[in-house]
């Protein structure tokens, strides 16, 4: 399972592959945009990262 979230549009999106995601991504903020009222904020500092974890 893959998770995307967009938080400044308060948007998140998951599909199995990270293809699928992409895509209900992409669908969900166009449906976001489609609203006449929707808000978009300004750009701010964006920071993105991978993390590895051990459990078990």
């Amino acid at each position: 399972m893959v998770c995307f979230l967009v938080s400044e549009l308060d948007i998140a999106s998951q599909g199995e592959t990270i293809e699928e995601a992409i895509e209900s991504l992409k669908e969900a903020i166009e449906l976001y945009l489609e609203d006449e009222n929707a808000q978009i904020p300004t750009a701010g500092q964006v920071f993105t990262t991978t993390v590895e974890v051990s459990f078990g």
